[in-house]
């Protein structure tokens, strides 16, 4: 049981660093994966670099646009972020064929991530902290046989 435990924390740990190497912080890691994803699903190339600078592009508009606790229930406030969304988008030309199905997945998985985001107030530093704690807990337990 405490290593399922153990294994199961450095797992979340692993994913709250995923997007270290590539300098990004968690929730930037989360818009990349997406944007990464719909490049495979609709089968087009797009540049690493500029992936990497649209998900932190994008991370500021869903941040700016959802701040508010009732974002998702305005209209005003979801127009506002799919126009924000797709002049971004488009700035970036992403994605570089044309493809209409892309911005309204694009929009839903957004929004989707960012409820998800909103209900976990889990930061990386909970997790580092949960991880020493436990290990030290770990620790004391095997050394008191």
């Amino acid at each position: 049981m405490a290593e399922q435990l153990t294994n199961m924390i450095w797992e979340v740990h692993k994913e709250f660093s995923a997007g270290d190497e590539l300098g990004i912080d968690f929730e930037e890691k989360a818009f990349y994966d997406i944007l990464k994803e719909l490049c495979i699903k609709y089968d087009f190339n797009y540049p690493e670099e500029k992936l990497i600078v649209l998900a932190k592009a994008v991370k500021g508009i869903v941040e700016e646009q959802t701040r508010f606790p009732d974002w998702n229930k305005r209209d005003v406030i979801k127009s506002a972020l799919k126009v924000d969304l797709i002049l971004t988008l488009d700035e970036f030309d992403y994605p570089p064929v044309e493809r209409d199905e892309v911005y309204v997945e694009i929009f839903n998985r957004l929004r989707i991530l960012r409820r998800i985001m909103d209900n976990i107030n889990i930061a990386p530093l909970t997790i580092n902290f949960s991880i020493s704690v436990f290990q030290k807990y770990m620790a004391k337990r095997i050394q008191l046989g």
